[in-house]
């Protein structure tokens, strides 16, 4: 096995570790006892959650990079989020990992 196939193989087995201990979306949430805090007004539904300051600044700079508020981006990035099945961008990260991999390796010869 060369190089290179030895790296490829320990990145997959990194990434596969990963994503097991990753628990899928689709997992039941356990039921809350108390009424939720989210909001409605009939078209969709206001739901908050905290941010720590460096968090909030990274949005904050992002969204303006983007030219949004950084509701809209957090919403977005949510959204992208949660359209997004684990393990459905495997493959093409270990394409492009791979590819990095090959132009490392011409480089060191």
């Amino acid at each position: 096995m060369s190089p290179t196939d030895r790296v490829r193989a320990e990145a997959a087995r990194y990434v596969a570790d990963l994503l097991a201990q990753t628990a899928p979306a689709e997992l039941p949430v356990r039921e809350r006892k108390q009424r939720s805090r989210a909001q409605t007004d009939g078209r969709s539904t206001v739901f908050s959650f905290r941010l720590d300051p460096d968090e909030v600044a990274a949005l904050e700079r992002r969204a303006e990079a983007a030219g949004i508020g950084p509701s809209v981006l957090a919403r977005n990035l949510v959204r992208m989020g949660l359209a997004t099945r684990p393990g459905d961008e495997l493959p093409g990260a270990l394409d492009r990992l791979a590819a990095a991999i090959d132009d490392v390796s011409a480089l060191m010869r």
